[in-house]
């Protein structure tokens, strides 16, 4: 037997991210053949960061709504995947969204 222990995640890939009523939506990929256990999503105001975690709990779904944004401001958005080992991807790259 080959005993092997994973300590590497891939990141996840953006789906969209929009504005609604409640804030901003975003929506991302799961990771290909990884398994997954959650995210962390991560936000600023200019592109070069620094890049705060804007979420207390590990978001279990493919999508979160920060609404704790407010009209007439740029946000970037990064997510970082966690898999079920505790094991942490880097950040995907940023998207951005003017309000």
């Amino acid at each position: 037997f080959i005993y092997t222990i994973d300590t590497k995640i891939k990141r996840p890939t953006w789906n969209s991210i929009k504005q609604t009523d409640d804030g901003v939506r975003l929506r991302w990929y799961r990771p290909k053949q990884e398994h997954t256990l959650g995210y962390y999503v991560y936000r600023s105001t200019t592109a070069a960061g620094p890049f705060k975690k804007i979420t207390s709990r590990i978001v279990t779904k493919q999508n979160y709504t920060d609404t704790s944004v407010k009209t007439g401001r740029k946000y970037y958005y990064k997510v970082r995947a966690i898999d079920d080992l505790g094991n942490a991807s880097t950040l995907s790259d940023a998207k951005r969204i003017v309000l």
